[in-house]
């Protein structure tokens, strides 16, 4: 601009000298021709002082048409002198992504005086530049920028519509992001609350978490919270639970529930804050939960043995042996019944607690008949069935069922209706027919043994460490409850045991 301006001046004034001289020339040319001595008077003339008059007086004549002129493109030039290094400050903050930063440095610069192209090109950058910060401003100030911004469009002649509905969009986000806060702080009310049943307590907290990451909202306080709960202990994919006995009084809900590993071993020392309990999808408060030790009146143990024609010799005397070491070891604490079939059923011992009795009648079995196995699990469920506490038979057979009776199917459903745990002891042999007992065992929460000779004393005294377990009693009040199913886990990954209400008896 500025050597556009010097070519100018230096033109007209080129110009002007030019114009000048053709006058001077014209003027002073002589009419008739000129005598030696008109020419000497003419050479003494001051003429430089004349023409230097001129030459001065056509610059500054030219130097004013060219300022009246150009008035507005200098002023314009002078305004935007600095217009190289706002822009090249403008690209380094867009570029790193600091957009209020350059709608900081584009607002300063219109206030000050501006060529109407740059302001036009200053209104949209700062437009730009605050569409792009109004994405990582809270919606309460990105609104209030956005407003701006529509003003700025409308002063400048652009459509408006953006910034509008994203502002609309934005005042939408800040209501659900309200209502985003409230939830977590109702969250954080109920966790309190709740702060004696960790596992409801730490998902109440998880909730709150989640959405305060969804929505934008402070994560570090309930972090905080939620790494404070107690965590449910890590157990092995392996334990199995097992509902031992369920009671209902009326007020309240009992479930004796049995943890064990995969070696069928108890799982001790478990606290409450490694359970919880739901009540269909619902978590559930006001309950307990404690390790408990069997009384004798707790647990009452059916034992049936096998006494066919076909375990004459040494599986019966095998099977006398183990159910003794399985008697011995729980008789002190439990009542027993003895049962020994064949082709009919007998019921060597009645319930009692009597070790040399029960020892008595142990060894005076023998064989006779076939095996009426549907028959005597059929009757030790029925005088289980009236027994208080936790149910639990013991059997054992070497064969199928030869005489008939309730079916396998009847037998499922009584057994799970009665509470009773099922425990099977099978000694291998071509006619046994283990998987309708080991499918029963399984279904009530009991185990299941196929073993040779040598191996069943030792399967009689693993059930036996089954049967003598410290277990878990939780009690809850009938007024919580909410559905028709109990869903109980225990430690992490939770394992799980479901419970229909319906199917209990008081």
């Amino acid at each position: 601009m500025t050597l556009f301006i010097g070519l100018i001046l230096v033109t007209t004034a080129c110009a002007s000298i030019a114009v000048l001289a053709i006058v001077r020339r014209r003027k002073d040319r002589p009419r008739r021709r000129s005598s030696p001595v008109n020419i000497a008077i003419l050479a003494r003339r001051p003429k430089a002082r004349r023409v230097d008059r001129r030459v001065v007086f056509g610059l500054c004549f030219s130097a004013f048409v060219v300022i009246v002129l150009e008035r507005e493109r200098l002023l314009d030039a002078w305004h935007d002198r600095d217009r190289g290094q706002v822009e090249e400050s403008l690209d380094e903050r867009e570029h790193a992504g600091d957009w209020q930063g350059a709608a900081a440095i584009i607002a300063a610069r219109l206030e000050l005086p501006l060529s109407a192209d740059w302001r036009v090109r200053l209104e949209r950058r700062r437009i730009y530049a605050q569409l792009e910060a109004s994405s990582t401003l809270p919606p309460p100030i990105a609104v209030s920028l956005l407003n701006e911004t529509k003003k700025a469009t409308d002063r400048i002649g652009l459509p408006s519509q953006l910034p509008t509905a994203l502002a609309e969009c934005l005042r939408q986000e800040d209501r659900i992001r309200d209502l985003a806060r409230t939830s977590v702080e109702q969250l954080a009310n109920h966790a309190f609350r709740v702060a004696d049943y960790p596992p409801v307590a730490r998902r109440y907290w998880q909730d709150a978490l989640q959405i305060a990451e969804t929505y934008g909202l402070p994560t570090e306080a309930i972090a905080t919270k939620l790494a404070g709960v107690a965590s449910p202990r890590m157990l092995p994919r392996t334990v199995q639970l097992d509902v031992l006995s369920r009671r209902h009084s009326g007020v309240t809900w009992e479930f004796d529930l049995l943890v064990r590993d995969v070696n069928a071993k108890p799982v001790r020392g478990l606290a409450q804050t490694d359970f919880a309990v739901r009540s269909g999808k619902e978590a559930m408060t006001g309950w307990r939960v404690g390790e408990q030790r069997e009384r004798a009146a707790d647990h009452s143990i059916a034992v049936c043995l096998d006494c066919s024609n076909s375990t004459q010799g040494a599986p019966l005397a095998l099977a006398k042996q183990g159910a003794w070491r399985l008697l011995d070891e729980v008789i002190d604490e439990s009542p027993v019944a003895l049962y020994a079939f064949g082709t009919k059923v007998t019921k060597a011992v009645d319930w009692n607690q009597n070790r040399k009795q029960s020892a008595a009648a142990l060894q005076s079995l023998t064989t006779q008949g076939d095996t009426a196995l549907l028959q005597v699990l059929h009757q030790a469920v029925e005088d289980l069935a009236s027994r208080p506490g936790r149910r639990s038979l013991v059997v054992f057979t070497d064969g199928r069922d030869t005489v008939g009776g309730a079916t396998w199917e009847q037998l499922s459903a009584e057994t799970k209706r009665h509470g009773v745990s099922l425990f099977a002891v099978a000694l291998q042999t071509a006619d046994l027919d283990f998987e309708p007992l080991r499918t029963l065992a399984e279904s009530t929460g009991g185990l299941a043994f196929v073993a040779e000779d040598r191996q069943l004393v030792n399967s009689f005294q693993t059930i036996a460490e089954s049967l003598r377990v410290h277990f878990y009693r939780l009690v809850l009040l009938d007024d919580i409850v909410s559905s028709e199913a109990l869903t109980i886990t225990v430690g992490e990954p939770p394992v799980e045991v479901f419970v229909d209400l319906d199917r209990l008896q008081p």
